[in-house]
């Protein structure tokens, strides 16, 4: 598809200009017994020479050459702009795609570096509050109890006797 233009007929040009000459003469009628430079009469009575005739039809055929060379190559450059066309488009999304990507490891990359930071951070207070923690007197277990008079406490409304659920407190 890279081949240019030469400026000389190609393959297709000359059997085409071949075909065209070969029934120049083979319309005429004469198998090469006459001679060329006479006048043919046609019907209407307008005489035109043999050499005109071909000189036209040569004429004819380098056009036609020409037309079809150039659709050739207009087709071939539309072609060869639709590829170059599909392929940056192509090459665009896969940049949005690698894009997208980047920006997703980005997102991670914040996210792993705060939880580090966080972990740093909250790591020395959770030591110090271990370590608050670990000399602290504990909370002793304090339910609500009440008393009125020596001989009758009260806990929670219920008596002293509930506090063993029956057994004797001895």
């Amino acid at each position: 598809m890279d081949e240019k233009y030469s400026g000389g007929f190609n393959t297709w040009g000359i059997a085409i200009f071949l075909i065209i000459l070969f029934a120049a003469f083979l319309g005429r009628g004469n198998w090469g017994g006459g001679n060329p430079t006479q006048v043919a009469m046609p019907m209407n009575g307008c005489g035109v020479s043999a050499c005109q005739v071909e000189k036209q039809e040569i004429i004819d055929s380098a056009r036609t050459q020409f037309l079809i060379e150039n659709t050739a190559r207009q087709t071939q450059e539309q072609t060869m702009a639709g590829f170059a066309a599909l392929g940056t488009k192509i090459d665009f999304y896969e940049y949005q795609n690698l894009r997208d990507q980047l920006a997703q490891e980005r997102t991670k990359n914040v996210v792993l570096e705060n939880r580090v930071y966080s972990d740093a951070k909250f790591g020395v207070v959770e030591a110090q509050l271990a370590s608050i923690a670990c000399k602290m007197m504990p909370k002793p277990d304090v339910t609500g109890v009440g008393v009125v008079s020596p001989n009758a406490g009260i806990l929670n409304g219920l008596g002293i006797n509930s506090l063993n659920n029956g057994c004797c407190m001895g």
